[in-house]
């Protein structure tokens, strides 16, 4: 199982860091740049959380993986996710978990930020 933070460079507040490998300079960026859930930051750092319910966490991975891997808000809409935009300023975006469960998110220049694990129904 892949760890965020190991073997790979992060920067916990940063979008993106200048990596030097033989002699070559390349730039690693991460799309999710902030969390507002303590408990959904500390899985997706550490791979686990006490703040998080069991039965929610794979299902929270898979779509955490997807917005990391996204360059667009479009490759976030996959079957299953429910992948919507939310009313209001600035424009959140949700992504159905399990029942009630969405990860709601801010996208801004290709960046997931204050992403939240809510029951917003």
């Amino acid at each position: 199982m892949r760890r965020r933070g190991v073997g790979r460079c992060r920067r916990e507040s940063g979008a993106s860091e200048d990596i030097a490998s033989d002699n070559k300079l390349f730039t690693v960026c991460f799309v999710i740049e902030t969390f507002r859930h303590k408990g959904l930051r500390d899985f997706w750092q550490t791979g686990r959380s006490a703040k998080l319910s069991a039965s929610l966490v794979k299902r929270i991975r898979l779509r955490l993986d997807f917005m990391e891997a996204a360059k667009t808000l479009d490759a976030l809409n996959q079957p299953g996710f429910d992948f919507h935009p939310l009313h209001g300023m600035p424009t959140r975006y949700s992504i159905h978990v399990n029942g009630p469960w969405c990860i709601t998110f801010e996208w801004i220049d290709g960046r997931a930020l204050k992403v939240d694990l809510e029951q917003y129904h």
